[in-house]
């Protein structure tokens, strides 16, 4: 009866977990007029050539922590003066990641008047915060 009992556990707990993954996969992506979604090398090439200061949030429609961390991404886009913000999905424009190495998402890069100066990997807030400050000082 003890593990009937466990077994019962375990499969409502997968079927929780199953439901939140299926609840996370139907959630739009976060988009906003002040973060500048990337569609190729070329327009990201731009972008950097036209913006002294960027922030980079390297970020793929299947990876939850990216979910989590993107709205904050994009309110401190709002929040931020002198710095241009982009997104970049790494599934649809791949050249623009290998170009800086990234391999885990979500990948925040920091750049400044052309050259990377810093990188952030995770969805760490506190440090999201921390390195755009210094970015934009």
């Amino acid at each position: 009866m003890f593990y009937l009992f466990v077994t019962a556990l375990v499969v409502l707990y997968l079927y929780r977990q199953f439901v939140a993954f299926q609840k996370m996969q139907n959630t739009p992506a976060v988009t906003s007029e002040h973060v500048t979604e990337i569609t190729s090398l070329e327009q990201f090439n731009q972008f950097i050539e036209k913006n002294p200061k960027v922030a980079v949030d390297f970020t793929a429609t299947w990876c939850g922590p990216c979910r989590m961390i993107g709205p904050v991404f994009h309110k401190l886009a709002e929040t931020t003066d002198g710095v241009a913000f982009a997104s970049v999905d790494v599934d649809k424009v791949s050249d623009v990641a290998q170009k800086y190495r990234v391999r885990a998402m979500p990948t925040f890069v920091f750049i400044k008047n052309g050259a990377k100066v810093d990188e952030l990997t995770g969805a760490n807030k506190g440090g999201l915060e921390s390195k755009l400050r210094s970015l934009a000082a």
